[in-house]
């Protein structure tokens, strides 16, 4: 686990989902419901009436001691596979910049837009040597950032080279003062950087000697959703943490 600044600005970024306004919808509704009659059109057609917003209640998830719950994205770096010329491995110049969205729902009996989403960042970055964490902005309930070397690396002569690591996120499960349970993490990029193909020695993702032909990414908005499971499984914050994983390979052309 490669440690953060341990002085980061703290800020809240929370807001409730929107309730649906429908008066003045509703009025304008009434005053041409009449006219459509007449006219043989039928006011229930799609698009006549507002259409409420509806959500599902999320029931408590399992309770871990801390009271926080664990998100996790695995991350690569890819020049996807072309005809006969294979996937190759990419390292970043410098990184990607994060949006990470935490979206809790109130416990049942609720109502539409009893939602709460909250965004922190952060930018992971390789150093030449290592992957490390920058301008992280938490919020009330996302209340650490972290990042994990995974086995998605080599060396050779040249040192060592890596195209992938493991975000960890601690979450307050429910979120902090309410009974508003957490449904999922959304990761999104804002940022990328050039990268460089990994050029291999001995097979593929064994022994790298150098960096090859420089790439830029195929978009700088990637986005992925971590939907748990919310149990036991996530409790500990770590980079052992188990569970299922999502991923996410940024692409390179």
């Amino acid at each position: 686990m490669v440690a953060h600044p341990s002085s980061l600005p703290r800020s809240r970024r929370r807001w409730p989902a929107p309730f649906v306004v429908v008066i003045a919808l509703l009025a304008g509704f009434l005053s041409g419901w009449g006219a459509d009659v007449a006219s043989g059109v039928d006011p229930a057609r799609p698009g006549a009436i507002p259409v409420a917003y509806a959500i599902d209640c999320q029931a408590a998830n399992t309770a871990c001691s801390g009271g926080t719950t664990t998100s996790l994205l695995n991350v690569l770096h890819q020049v996807p596979q072309s005809g006969s010329t294979p996937a190759q491995w990419v390292q970043p110049d410098d990184g990607e910049t994060w949006e990470i969205t935490a979206h809790w729902v109130a416990a049942p009996p609720c109502v539409s837009g009893q939602e709460l989403f909250e965004v922190a960042e952060a930018t992971v970055s390789w150093n030449g040597g290592a992957w490390v964490l920058s301008n992280v902005d938490f919020t009330d309930s996302i209340v650490d950032i972290d990042i994990c070397t995974t086995s998605d690396s080599c060396s050779g002569t040249s040192g060592t080279h890596a195209f992938g690591y493991k975000l960890i996120v601690d979450v307050n499960d429910p979120e902090i003062g309410t009974n508003f349970n957490l449904v999922n993490v959304k990761y999104e990029t804002t940022a990328i950087d050039d990268g460089d193909i990994i050029v291999f020695d001995n097979g593929p993702t064994i022994t790298c000697n150098s960096l090859g032909a420089a790439v830029s990414p195929t978009s700088q908005t990637f986005t992925a959703f971590d939907n748990g499971p919310w149990n036991s499984s996530r409790c500990a914050y770590n980079c052992s943490t188990g569970g299922s994983s999502p991923s996410m390979t940024i692409t390179y052309n």
